[in-house]
C-alpha cells in the first residue's frame, strides 16, 4: 500500500507542478491520502493534506474545504513536531480567514503561528506573521 500511495501522490504532483489538470491532481492527492490513511503514516497524510488544502486554497469557492483540510494536517504537524510545516499552514489558513473577513479567527492563526515561530527562530515565519498581523490591526 505505501508503495502504491506514494506512485499517486508523485502522480499528482506532475498534475499539480504543470498545471495541467488541478482535478487529476486532487484525484490523486485523494487516493494517495486514503492509502496513506489505511497504513497510518501520519507524515504522509499530513503533507498531503497540505498539498490538497492548497489546491483549494485558490479556489474561493473551495475555502471550507482547504480549511479543513488544513486542520487535518495542523493537528497532525503538532502531534509529530513539524514546527516549521506547522507555522506555514497556520499562515494559509489566516490567509484564508482574512479573505473570508474572519479577522478574528485570522488574527488567531497569525498569533500562534508568531508564537511558534519565536519559540524556534524560525525568521521568515516571524517577519510574515508580524507584517500581517500589523496589516489586520491597522485596518481595525
Amino acid at each position: 500500500k505505501e508503495g502504491e500511495a506514494f506512485v499517486c501522490s508523485k502522480i499528482a504532483d506532475i498534475y499539480e507542478n504543470n498545471k495541467e489538470n488541478v482535478e487529476l491532481a486532487l484525484k490523486y492527492y485523494q487516493m494517495a491520502l486514503s492509502l496513506y490513511k489505511e497504513i497510518n503514516k501520519k507524515g504522509q497524510i499530513a503533507l498531503l493534506s497540505t498539498n490538497i488544502a492548497d489546491l483549494y486554497y485558490y479556489d474561493k469557492e473551495a475555502y471550507k474545504a482547504a480549511l479543513d483540510y488544513y486542520k487535518v494536517s495542523i493537528l497532525l504537524y503538532k502531534e509529530l513536531g513539524f514546527k516549521e510545516s506547522l507555522v506555514l499552514d497556520l499562515q494559509s489558513m489566516a490567509k484564508i480567514y482574512q479573505k473570508l473577513n474572519e479577522l478574528e479567527l485570522s488574527k488567531e492563526c497569525w498569533t500562534e503561528s508568531f508564537n511558534i515561530s519565536k519559540k524556534i527562530n524560525y525568521n521568515y515565519g516571524i517577519l510574515s506573521a508580524s507584517k500581517e498581523l500589523g496589516h489586520i490591526y491597522f485596518n481595525e
